[in-house]
């Protein structure tokens, strides 16, 4: 009937979309059991990024991040994971017990929370070189984000942003 044919429909978009991916994947010297890791830190980088130029420094935050044994405490994971696109999560949320917590769970999410572009992707496979632990977006709408070493260089950040939503109420 018509949905046997709207599944054979899906599944072949699918299946072209996959195919696509994998082409990229190949072209940027991925190899095959790298994928899953790769696609789950662009996503990531996909989510929290505003702008691609951040998208390397991101990358190599998370990977910092990880190196260290620290979680990596994505906000984008949690809205994510509650159905929301919030930038700002609340204690209570980031509580909240899902295998896509990086408030909660150690290591990369379950899985992607995004598809990734093509620049998040390479941010994932080649970061840029820096010593950072930590990023804030300092301003919601032009996506000022500063990147730090320090917790008290990140608790400086996180002190702009609240002055700024201060400034600009209504963003979440």
């Amino acid at each position: 009937g018509l949905g046997d044919v709207y599944k054979r429909q899906a599944l072949s978009m699918l299946k072209a979309m996959w195919q696509r991916m994998q082409q990229e994947l190949e072209a940027l010297g991925v190899p095959d059991n790298k994928y899953h890791d790769i696609l789950n830190m662009a996503a990531l980088v996909q989510r929290e990024g505003r702008s691609t130029s951040q998208f390397s420094k991101m990358a190599r935050t998370f990977y910092n991040r990880l190196e260290l044994g620290m979680l990596l405490q994505s906000d984008a994971t949690v809205s994510y994971a509650l159905g929301t696109s919030t930038y700002l999560t609340s204690a209570e949320q980031r509580a909240n017990d899902n295998p896509w917590n990086t408030y909660k769970y150690l290591g990369l999410p379950r899985g992607p929370i995004s598809a990734p572009g093509a620049a998040a992707i390479r941010a994932a496979i080649d970061p840029e070189p820096g010593p950072w632990i930590f990023f804030c977006t300092v301003n919601l709408e032009t996506g000022e984000t500063e990147f730090n070493e320090t917790l008290a260089g990140h608790e400086r950040s996180v002190s702009k942003l609240r002055s700024w939503l201060r400034a600009n109420p209504g963003w979440e």
